[in-house]
C-alpha cells in the first residue's frame, strides 16, 4: 500500500520549485490513481493562489481609529479583559474575521479599478491588459487557478483549476477544457464567498 505522506512531500515540494522531471511524473500518477492526494494537491494549489492575491490587500487608513471609538469605557474594559483571557480562541477568530472583512470590503469598494491577474503559469497565457482580457491559447495546458479583476478570460485550451472572473466575464470556447469551476463574480457577498470557500473546504 503506498504511503501518500511520501507523495504529500512532493507536493510541498512541487511548489517549492524543488521536484525533478521524473518525481513530478511519479507524483501525477500517483494524484491520478487517489483522489485523496489530488484533493489535497487543488486545496494546497488554491491556498497558494489565496496569499499571492491577498498580498496587496490593505488595511483602511481609518482602521485604528474606528476600532478605537467603538471601545467600552473603563468599567467595561474589565470585563473584556476576563473575557479575553478566558475566550482567546474565539477572540482571535473574530479579531481574524474582522480584519478579513474589513479588508475585502475596501479593496472591493476603494480598490483599485486596474486590470489584474493572478495565475501560477501567466508566461503559457496571452494577456491584453489594454482590453482587460487573458487567453488560454488553444493546445495550451495551464495548471492552477488563474483569477482576472476587472478583465475577462477567454479559455480555448485546458486549465488544470479553477477559472474566476471578478467584476468580469468567462468565455469557454468549444476546445475548452476547465478541471474546476469557472465563475464570474459581480457582487460583494458573491467575491468573499469565493474568499471563504478557498480558506474553509465545505
Amino acid at each position: 500500500m503506498v504511503d501518500c505522506r511520501f507523495f504529500q512531500k512532493y507536493m510541498h515540494q512541487y511548489f517549492d520549485g524543488e521536484l525533478n522531471p521524473r518525481e513530478k511524473k511519479l507524483l501525477n500518477e500517483h494524484m491520478r490513481e487517489c483522489g485523496a492526494c489530488d484533493r489535497h494537491f487543488h486545496q494546497l494549489e488554491k491556498t497558494l493562489a489565496l496569499l499571492q492575491s491577498a498580498s496587496h490587500v490593505q488595511v483602511p487608513d481609518n482602521f485604528t481609529q474606528s476600532v478605537m471609538a467603538q471601545l467600552p469605557d473603563n468599567k467595561e474594559k474589565r470585563n473584556w479583559k476576563s473575557f479575553f483571557k478566558k475566550h482567546p480562541f474565539l477572540v482571535a477568530v473574530s479579531l481574524f474575521i474582522l480584519l478579513m472583512s474589513g479588508s475585502l470590503f475596501s479593496v472591493w469598494n476603494g480598490g483599485e479599478q486596474d486590470f489584474q491577474l493572478t495565475a501560477s503559469h501567466p508566461e503559457k497565457l496571452r494577456i491584453d491588459k489594454e482590453n482587460g482580457v487573458v487567453i488560454v491559447p488553444e493546445d495550451t495546458v495551464v495548471e492552477g487557478d488563474i483569477v482576472v479583476r476587472h478583465g475577462s478570460i477567454q479559455v480555448e485550451g485546458e486549465v488544470k483549476g479553477n477559472v474566476v472572473a471578478i467584476e468580469g466575464d468567462v468565455f469557454l470556447a468549444s476546445t475548452a477544457a476547465v478541471s474546476g469551476q469557472a465563475e464570474e463574480i459581480d457582487q460583494i457577498l458573491e467575491w468573499v464567498w469565493y474568499h471563504i470557500k478557498k480558506m474553509i473546504p465545505f
